[in-house]
């Protein structure tokens, strides 16, 4: 348990990366990043999707539940193959937030 993981999305709003850092823990994940930081549930609720809601990022809707699927199973992996899973799941994240169309005067 305690693995630190990374995980790095794309803003459209932004036009970077940002690197969320995901600590596994008993009751689910810590998350550190910027303002919304703190222990969250398996899913990543609330601070993960607080962030994502800040800078309207765009995410798929089953995210929650394979975040928490991920949790699940964490003890079955390496860290290793831990980290290749998270990164799997950010690139879902970012190529849904790449295809959100992008409007004048909205992210």
């Amino acid at each position: 348990m305690n693995e630190e993981l990374d995980f790095r999305v794309f803003t459209r709003r932004w036009e970077h990366y940002d690197t969320y850092r995901f600590t596994r823990i008993t009751t689910g994940w810590h998350i550190e990043f910027k303002v919304h930081t703190g222990d969250c549930n398996p899913k990543g609720e609330p601070y993960f999707y607080s962030n994502f809601r800040q800078d309207y990022v765009s995410y798929p809707n089953d995210l929650p539940d394979v975040l928490e699927l991920l949790w699940e199973h964490a003890d079955e992996l390496t860290e290793e193959e831990l980290q290749e899973k998270m990164n799997e799941i950010a690139e879902w994240v970012n190529a849904c937030e790449r295809a959100h169309p992008s409007w004048n005067g909205y992210y």
